[in-house]
């Protein structure tokens, strides 16, 4: 019998880096710092901006809400061809309470999730709340202080930017920073397939809640066991393969996205 400890590098926020906003295409807005204000009449289409920084996998762009009452855009796009809503690829629309709000959708595209009549309602919002768009293994995911509220199944063409649209006069999207997200070790179990490797002929295991493709290693493990036999790696759905040849205890060790959270 032979127990294998899978270590994987999975995607989880452990830091903030926040740094300057260079705001560019600004239509019908003012901006100071990370902050901007629409100045126009109330209306879509007529006030909005984007960043000059970009966003590549492993990061972030958040906000914090400093008002309830105006409607606004905030999220992450490839582009910025206007200001309207639609354009935005990966948007949280902040419906304000002028609106029939507090509510947050999400819109992809010019596509409500849950549809154009009844978009999906992920929750209320308060003044300090923090809403966040990432990218983690190529994947968009969406959050309010935190708490993943909705995870995108369209892919994003890296990389991205911010972009935010804003509906009535004096509109604010507030504290716009941009940060990094690690990747960590971390150490699953020890006994996931300890009796994958008893009786004869090949054995597979598939790590799961597998995402991605990712490269691996196999390594003698601590107890200093000789190693022998075949093994091999499908790095497209994660799963080990050996022989009843090898023997000892084995160290799988995944570099990159595991998706096990």
């Amino acid at each position: 019998m032979k127990k294998i400890t899978l270590s994987a590098i999975f995607c989880i926020f452990v830091s903030m880096i926040s740094n300057a906003i260079n705001w560019t295409n600004v239509v019908g807005c003012s901006t100071s710092g990370n902050d901007i204000t629409k100045t126009a009449s109330t209306d879509w289409g007529n006030g909005g901006a984007s960043s000059s920084e970009t966003i590549g996998n492993y990061q972030y762009a958040q906000t914090t809400i400093a008002e309830t009452t105006n409607s606004r855009v905030f999220g992450l796009s490839n582009s910025d061809p206007d200001q309207s809503w639609s354009s935005v690829q990966f948007g949280i629309v902040i419906v304000g309470s002028s609106e029939g709000g507090p509510a947050l959708w999400v819109v992809e595209g010019g596509s409500f999730i849950g549809g154009t009549s009844t978009p999906t309602n992920f929750g209320s919002f308060s003044t300090g709340d923090v809403l966040k768009v990432s990218v983690e293994c190529g994947i968009v995911k969406y959050y309010k202080n935190g708490t993943l509220f909705y995870t995108s199944t369209n892919s994003p063409t890296l990389p991205l930017k911010v972009d935010v649209a804003l509906y009535q006069q004096g509109a604010t999207i507030q504290g716009v920073s941009i940060g990094n997200i690690t990747l960590p070790s971390f150490t699953y179990g020890s006994d996931w397939v300890k009796y994958k490797c008893q009786g004869s002929g090949t054995n597979t295991y598939a790590v799961p809640n597998f995402s991605g493709s990712a490269t691996y290693e196999i390594a003698l493990g601590s107890y200093g066991y000789g190693y022998e036999g075949t093994t091999s790696i499908n790095s497209s759905t994660a799963e080990v393969t050996w022989d009843t040849a090898s023997f000892g205890i084995f160290t799988i060790t995944a570099n990159g996205c595991q998706g096990l959270l």
